[in-house]
């Protein structure tokens, strides 16, 4: 009787693992399908189809060196970066292209690394990485904060 208990919590904490697995990559799938449709729209200039990505009023922060080598910590409204997006001149073609992705997950809240390159009429202007931090709101994934550092 023993060995049936056993062999039962052990299949069904597997199973348990198993849906909690793929649930995660699910979450995964969804989160870097969201930061890529958030450049989608930054490439686009649609600062619309850019706040809906956005929850509240979140942080925006970026770090990089300036010209004498010191750090240079930035913070930025939402409506002040939106607008600021859609006012760049379609003389300028950018692209944010996404190198690599990795999500952390921990129920309601999740952490997406994006490494990436940011492209300038056709030539790297910098490297960096984006952070986006998810929470899941009305059955759905906000960003509720984004930071980034930028290097040459």
């Amino acid at each position: 009787m023993k060995r049936v208990v056993l062999a039962a919590s052990f299949f069904i904490g597997f199973m348990l693992n198993q849906t909690q697995l793929r649930a995660q990559d699910t979450s995964e799938k969804i989160l870097s399908t969201k930061v890529t449709q958030f450049f989608d729209a930054m490439a686009k200039r649609d600062s619309a189809q850019m706040r809906s990505f956005f929850y509240g009023n979140p942080s925006l922060e970026s770090i990089h060196k300036n010209k004498e080598g010191k750090s240079v910590f930035e913070a930025e409204v939402l409506d002040s970066f939106l607008t600021s997006v859609a006012n760049i001149p379609t003389t300028l073609k950018f692209q944010e292209r996404i190198d690599k992705t990795t999500v952390h997950q921990d129920g309601l809240i999740a952490v997406a690394w994006c490494e990436y390159t940011f492209i300038l009429n056709g030539k790297v202007s910098h490297t960096g990485v984006d952070v986006f931090t998810f929470a899941y709101i009305n059955s759905d994934w906000k960003i509720i904060r984004l930071a980034d550092s930028r290097r040459k």
